[in-house]
This record gives C-alpha cells, sequence and structure tokens, in this order.
C-alpha cells in the first residue's frame, strides 16, 4: 500500500519558509508566497515551486530564466518542499 500523497508542501530556501504549494486536484497546483498571497494555478508541482522561487527572488512570471527555474522547481519540489500532514494522516476525514 503507498502512502498518500499530501495536498499542501511548504517550499523553503536554506531554512526559510517562501511559500507553499497547494494541489487543487484537477484544477492543478496554487502556488503562495510565504505572507499567503496566491501566485496562480499551475499545471504541476514543478512550474509552481519555480514561481514560488521567482517571487522570492523578486524575478516575474515569464522571465528569460524560465527554463534555469523550472529546474530550481524540480530541485524544491523534491529536496526543498517539506510535506505537511494530511487530513487522513492527522485523522481527519475526508
Amino acid at each position: 500500500m503507498s502512502a498518500p500523497r499530501v495536498a499542501m508542501l511548504t517550499v523553503y530556501d536554506g531554512d526559510q519558509t517562501i511559500g507553499f504549494l497547494l494541489r487543487r486536484g484537477p484544477a492543478g497546483v496554487e502556488a503562495f508566497t510565504a505572507d499567503n498571497n496566491s501566485l496562480g494555478l499551475f499545471e504541476n508541482d514543478d512550474t509552481a515551486a519555480s514561481a514560488v522561487w521567482r517571487h522570492a527572488r523578486g524575478q516575474a512570471r515569464g522571465d528569460s530564466a524560465g527554463e534555469t527555474f523550472t529546474s530550481i522547481g524540480k530541485a524544491a519540489t523534491a529536496v526543498l518542499a517539506k510535506a505537511l500532514p494530511t487530513e487522513q494522516e492527522e485523522g481527519g476525514h475526508g
């Protein structure tokens, strides 16, 4: 039996929280800044994490460094994103 997929991820830069990802099912993944402002809906975790990194670095969405930040997003999703417990893990219903 596989572990349940978490609905929310925290994105870190070192030990500093720079944002959050919230999986919205078929709608995509919503990215948020550390101060809880939405950066929009994205196709997947990687592009959402890239948006969080771009915002944290003060860069606009769609800049010429997009490919670099997609790679950073993959690293952020794989390494720097710390999963929060799901409702199921917390004993919730749903």
